[in-house]
């Protein structure tokens, strides 16, 4: 890639100093997601699950209202490893 093209270059020419995403710990990913789409929420990843031998997480994102800060929300459901499956 190319300095100063990737996704956050960009936004720091627009924005400066600022936040690009913001994660929600939740209980019910599709459902949250369900609801701010059916309100007019634009979204940038539908509900995935990932999953291995430590379990499963649930993840989706969403652009937050009139902003291009992206909400993510995350589901680790009974994952009891570090980080994210695999």
């Amino acid at each position: 890639m190319i300095p100063f093209q990737s996704e956050i270059s960009k936004f720091l020419k627009v924005h400066g100093d600022g936040v690009k995403e913001v994660a929600f710990t939740v209980t019910d990913v599709k459902g949250i997601y369900k609801k701010a789409i059916s309100r007019g929420a634009v979204s940038v990843m539908p509900p995935t699950t990932t999953f291995d031998k430590n379990g499963r997480v649930t993840v989706a994102k969403l652009l937050g209202y009139r902003t291009d800060c992206v909400l993510t929300l995350v589901d680790r459901g009974s994952f009891v490893g570090t980080f994210m499956p695999g």
